[in-house]
């Protein structure tokens, strides 16, 4: 994104995920980080009763990480229902940036 490239941030996009769980994401430096992920290559689950929060750690390239801890307003957590074909849910907004990453 921008003039260069990469000055205002970045896109992803992986529709038929063959990369990895990520459908899409965006990230702008400093200012927001959002992805849409979802399948069996996720390493865990969201099958708890309440989520509460979700910390992530995104590396694009092999040097670039941002960091997230989603939290802030949450917006919808909900479990999966066995055999109706509903996966669990978590979205989060307006969360904090983490003064330092939550995850390794």
């Amino acid at each position: 994104m921008g003039r260069p490239a990469g000055t205002k941030g970045y896109k992803y996009k992986d529709r038929k995920q063959i990369a990895g769980p990520c459908k899409r994401a965006v990230v702008k430096p400093g200012n927001l980080l959002k992805a849409s992920c979802s399948g069996s290559q996720l390493t865990f689950s969201l099958n708890e009763g309440s989520q509460g929060s979700l910390a992530i750690k995104l590396t694009t390239g092999s040097t670039i990480s941002s960091c997230a801890s989603f939290g802030g307003e949450i917006v919808k957590d909900t479990q999966a229902i066995p055999g109706s074909g509903k996966a669990a849910l978590f979205h989060a907004k307006r969360a904090l940036a983490p003064p330092t990453c939550p995850v390794p």
